[in-house]
């Protein structure tokens, strides 16, 4: 399993962590961009609360726990090469 750069702790008090992999395809001759978000939801409403992973502005993955989040990450890190930015 990969590291990740964070702790739960940093997302509970509302830290938000981008991800992303920008590369250019020379076979369509595009920049093929991916982008994460990775954030803790602390809503009133308590079936909302919890950890969330956007990417590419769609909600992919929402878990109570941080070990799912984190599992799910792990993921889309590997499938899509993403690496930890500073913001977007």
């Amino acid at each position: 399993m990969l590291g990740l750069n964070f702790t739960q702790k940093e997302l509970k008090k509302g830290n938000v962590f981008f991800f992303n992999n920008e590369e250019f395809q020379e076979s369509i001759g595009e920049d093929d961009i991916r982008e994460a978000r990775v954030e803790f939801d602390d809503s009133f409403q308590s079936w909302a609360t919890g950890f969330k992973i956007w990417f590419n502005g769609m909600l992919v993955h929402h878990s109570k726990t941080f070990p799912s989040m984190e599992r799910k990450l792990n993921e889309l890190k590997e499938k899509w090469n993403l690496e930890q930015a500073d913001e977007l």
